[in-house]
């Protein structure tokens, strides 16, 4: 096995050692917070106005799981 897999699987098996947090995860990086999600919007906002990134690039990186 690789060494991400391996440190994947203990972090798994770490989280289930956890109480679950408010919103039901017991991993706080599966945990969606919206501060997180509007820091994503307004770097998107951004970056597109920059030229950077347009909305199929960023939503074809989202779905390919790159971003």
């Amino acid at each position: 096995m690789s060494e991400i897999a391996d440190q994947l699987r203990a972090r798994r098996a770490a989280s289930y050692r956890l109480p679950p947090l408010a919103c039901g995860h017991r991993d706080p990086l599966d945990c969606p917070q919206p501060q997180w999600t509007a820091a994503a919007r307004a770097a998107w906002y951004h970056l597109n106005r920059l030229g950077l990134v347009d909305r199929d690039g960023f939503v074809t990186a989202i779905l390919a799981g790159a971003a």
